[in-house]
């Protein structure tokens, strides 16, 4: 049990609090590292918080310097991390996640020994003083805190990195800022990331996020409209929480059980069809598969084709996807030939 400053007491809201274990990747690419129950942290930490939605350059460099300082403390690292985007709860919007938040998990256990998830509600009326005391210091123990340069936390947004470093003298830990990183003179940010990837600009996204977009999603059966075009697709069923890129048709690698195809990726409402539906389907370049059903894929988003187009008819349609398809295999000449999967 880490030591509590003179006077203070543990919350009551920390009680139990769910921390991840990160094991060996899994068969299966989507599900996240297994959960397990702890009370606090047991000796000291080297600390970072924020959601670290996309996990992109930026977050990894905050992540990175984590691993680098309990390294040389040789004490465990920490990141605590909540589970949908604090400013969304705050401003009573839904979410526009860039990754499911097990993805999300696994991706950060890359860099520290662990990860505690965290609702932001359950922190959210916490002046920032009582967050330091409360969570920062008496339930995950940090004896050095690294974050961002605009770092923001406690109720309304109220505390920043100067506030974490006026606690310091009291609480005995340290606080470093990291710099935001900048690529092609933007700072990279998740918001900077989903505004590009919802206009498609999936070039761009993926220099912040420093990979391919992706997206996470279980094949389900739909009404075969792409076998009869001689096209079959996988249809594919996104979480409604996870920000998907403007509709379109976008040259896609897809992660299958062990192994991985390059294809096109279809998201729109089918106009040319009446459809009304907002879809996302997955037509692969290699033979037919008749075993994706019931499977979770990983989709890394390479880049836009083109926009979603209605046509005056099926025939219309036909040629048109076969022209995707052609361009679509000329533009992989421009991808590594060896992809990575993100989630595990």
């Amino acid at each position: 049990m880490p030591l509590l400053p003179a006077g203070s007491r543990q919350s009551a809201h920390s009680s139990w609090r769910k921390i991840v274990q990160v094991g060996p990747p899994p068969t299966n690419p989507t599900p996240g590292p297994s959960v397990v129950i702890s009370r606090v942290m047991k000796g000291e930490t080297v600390l970072t918080i924020g959601t670290f939605d996309g996990v992109h350059r930026g977050h990894r460099a905050i992540l990175e310097r984590v691993r680098e300082c309990a390294e040389a403390l040789r004490i465990p690292s920490v990141a605590y991390t909540f589970e949908l985007p604090p400013r969304a709860a705050i401003e009573g919007r839904n979410p526009r996640l860039l990754l499911p938040p097990q993805i999300r998990y696994r991706l950060i256990g890359r860099y520290v020994d662990r990860v505690v998830p965290t609702s932001f509600s359950d922190v959210r009326s916490l002046s920032p003083e009582r967050f330091i005391a409360e969570v920062i210091v008496g339930e995950l123990a940090a004896k050095a805190i690294v974050v961002g340069e605009r770092f923001k936390f406690g109720r309304g947004r109220e505390g920043d990195i100067e506030a974490l470093r006026a606690g310091a003298s009291r609480y005995g830990y340290t606080v470093e800022g990291v710099p935001p990183v900048t690529v092609r003179g933007e700072v990279v940010s998740s918001t900077l990331i989903r505004d590009l990837v919802t206009e498609g600009r999936i070039g761009e996204a993926s220099r912040l996020l420093g990979r391919f977009p992706a997206l996470f999603g279980k094949v389900i059966r739909g009404d075969r409209i792409g076998e009869m075009l001689g096209y079959p697709t996988a249809n594919l069923r996104i979480p409604p929480e996870i920000l998907l890129p403007a509709s379109g048709v976008y040259l896609a690698r897809a992660f299958i059980l062990e192994g991985w195809e390059d294809g096109l990726l279809y998201i729109g409402t089918r106009p040319s069809v009446g459809g009304k539906e907002l879809r996302c389907e997955l037509h692969l370049f290699g033979e037919v598969r008749s075993d994706l059903y019931g499977l979770d894929l990983e989709i890394h988003i390479l880049e836009r084709l083109r926009e979603d187009m209605t046509f005056p008819s099926l025939d219309h349609l036909r040629v048109q996807i076969g022209r995707d398809v052609e361009r679509g295999r000329a533009r992989l000449r421009d991808y590594p030939p060896i992809p990575e999967r993100i989630g595990g």
